[in-house]
């Protein structure tokens, strides 16, 4: 008899052995609720209180912190092992969002969007719901209107699930691919805040470099972006324009941190609508326009281009000798308060006119220095890029372990 035929995973550790059985998630844990709270109920200390903003990346951060006065925070505390879940939320993308507790993370409690889950093996449960299986229950039952799993719902959630002995064991597993994804995670938040700090300490001019015979280079001159940079608008084009292949268009979603992305989903339009100069290799693609006020001014330098291509009409290109110095420079507090100014009054929509961007000031060294600095980070980007690699690998060995593992 072939796996397809029996309910077992098709990779299993030595020694294990016959199907697992299907039950409701609720025969298997013990659920409990979060804390319903009142703004007079928060405190600066006290108990904190889990939420959305907590779960990232599968685990519990610090990250726009809640406390409340513990006499209220009456409901189930937090457990080493337990799953908290997150069970409702604006954005149905975040539903099912969760993270295993650790020994430091017990003095809190969950709010009342989120569910807590307790097992003798939370480890297991954890990857359980990092599975595939586990996504397709959250689309079968998510509500039309409202983005909610009812814990009566997560309850009857039906699974297959092994001998304790083998939930134990494949739990194991996970926490420690998970620890050594997290501990690669680290290494890469750390190279940024090296590359954020040397940032800050060229730009303010407390860490400088010197010409080949020891010489400090020439002062930085304050420019307007205008006189070293031409800023080029994007296309407008119709839904009618649009084809299967043709001139790509570039917009918000090629950006990723920073980075020039392109995707097999891109959209493409006919050549005849194209009246705008192409983007060339060098340039700077920049958000103008967005519906989160957050993405707009987000940039990253075209490195390699594929296909003819084009930027879409909320974009911008920013096109220079120096574009590759102006790249560095976007991340300083010089182009982000540009940014800012412009975000803050245009309401809920960003909106970055290409007068402000033009007229806004840049503080540039000369060429060479600007070569040197160059340099300088591109070695830091190709660190974060390779970790960047490593951290992608393991998460891609996870979802393959994981889909081999679970039934």
């Amino acid at each position: 008899m072939t796996n397809d035929t029996k309910n077992v995973p098709e990779l299993r550790f030595p020694g294990f052995s016959g199907e697992w059985e299907i039950k409701e998630l609720g025969d298997r844990v013990k659920f409990y609720s979060g804390l319903t709270y009142t703004p007079n109920d928060v405190s600066k200390n006290g108990t904190l209180v889990l939420r959305s903003s907590n779960i990232f990346n599968n685990h519990i951060i610090n990250a726009d912190n809640v406390y409340v006065n513990s006499d209220k925070a009456t409901s189930t505390y937090v457990e080493y092992g337990d799953v908290v879940v997150v069970v409702r939320n604006g954005s149905r993308n975040l539903i099912g969002k969760h993270a295993v507790v650790k020994k430091e993370e017990t003095n809190a409690v969950i709010g009342a969007f989120m569910t807590g889950i307790r097992y003798e093996f939370g480890s297991f449960i954890n990857a359980l719901l990092s599975t595939q299986n586990f996504q397709k229950e959250i689309h079968k039952n998510l509500g039309a209107t409202i983005n909610q799993i009812t814990t009566g719902i997560f309850k009857k959630m039906p699974f297959s699930f092994p001998k304790k002995q083998e939930e134990q064991k494949i739990g194991e597993f996970f926490s420690k691919l998970d620890r050594q994804i997290e501990l690669e995670e680290q290494k890469l938040e750390k190279l940024e805040a090296q590359k954020k700090g040397y940032m800050q300490q060229i730009f303010s001019h407390q860490l400088i470099f010197k010409d080949k015979n020891g010489a400090t280079y020439p002062e930085w001159k304050t420019l307007k972006i205008k006189d070293i940079a031409e800023i080029l608008r994007g296309l407008t084009y119709k839904p009618e324009d649009i084809r299967v292949a043709g001139i790509r268009v570039l917009r918000s979603s090629n950006i990723i941190k920073d980075k020039f992305h392109t995707y097999k989903d891109d959209i493409f339009v006919d050549k005849s609508v194209v009246k705008i100069p192409l983007v060339n290799k060098g340039d700077i693609l920049i958000t103008a326009a967005n519906g989160s006020p957050k993405l707009v001014g987000k940039h990253a330098i075209i490195e390699k281009l594929d296909d003819e291509s084009v930027a879409g009409g909320f974009m911008y290109i920013l096109r220079s000798d120096n574009s590759k110095f102006i790249q560095i420079w976007m991340s300083t507090m010089e182009y982000k308060r540009i940014i800012s100014r412009v975000q803050g009054g245009n309401g809920s929509i960003g909106n970055l006119s290409r007068n402000d961007l033009e007229n806004g000031y840049i503080t540039l060294p000369c060429d060479e220095e600007q070569n040197k600095i160059g340099n300088f980070f591109n070695k830091f980007d190709e660190l974060i890029e390779k970790q960047n690699q490593k951290i992608d690998g393991l998460k891609e060995r996870k979802k393959g372990f994981l889909q081999k593992m679970f039934v």
